[in-house]
C-alpha cells in the first residue's frame, strides 16, 4: 500500500504548502505529495479566490524537499499548447531529480475550459501552406 497527500493551492499561503510539504518529505510513510491545476477557484463560487498557480507551486516545492514523488494531480491538455506542457514537464522532472509524475486529462471546468485542443492543430493551405487554425 502506498500513501500520499495532497494540499490545495487555493485559499492558503505559500508558507503554509510549504510547511506540510517540508513535514511530509520527513515522513517515510508519504511517498508523494500532489497539488491541483486550475486557472480558477474550484469549489467557490467567488473568482477571487486567492489560488497559487500548480505547476509554479511544484517546482518551488521541487526545491524544498528531497523525497517526495510530486504531480498535479492531473493537468488539462487543453491549459497550455502540448509542446509547452511536454517541456515544462521535462524541465520540472530535471529540476526535482526524476520525482515528477505527470498525469494528463481533457480537463475544463464551467469556468476555466481553456482553448481547445484543435486551436493548435495546424491546417494545410495549398495557397499559404501550414498555418495555424483560427480560432
Amino acid at each position: 500500500m502506498r500513501f500520499a497527500f495532497k494540499t490545495s493551492p487555493q485559499r492558503t499561503t505559500w508558507d503554509a504548502m510549504l510547511q506540510v510539504w517540508q513535514a511530509a518529505d520527513d515522513i517515510a510513510i508519504f511517498e508523494s505529495g500532489w497539488t491541483s491545476d486550475h486557472f480558477y477557484p474550484t469549489h467557490s463560487p467567488d473568482p477571487a479566490v486567492p489560488r497559487l498557480e500548480g505547476w509554479i507551486t511544484l517546482t518551488a516545492l521541487a526545491q524544498a524537499t528531497s523525497r517526495l514523488r510530486m504531480g498535479t494531480l492531473v493537468t488539462g491538455i487543453h491549459y497550455r499548447h502540448p509542446a509547452v506542457l511536454a517541456n515544462m514537464a521535462a524541465t520540472l522532472d530535471i529540476v526535482s531529480g526524476g520525482r515528477l509524475e505527470l498525469g494528463i486529462e481533457p480537463a475544463g471546468t464551467r469556468r476555466s475550459p481553456g482553448p481547445t485542443a484543435s486551436s493548435w492543430a495546424p491546417r494545410r493551405s495549398a495557397a499559404t501552406g501550414w498555418k495555424r487554425r483560427a480560432r
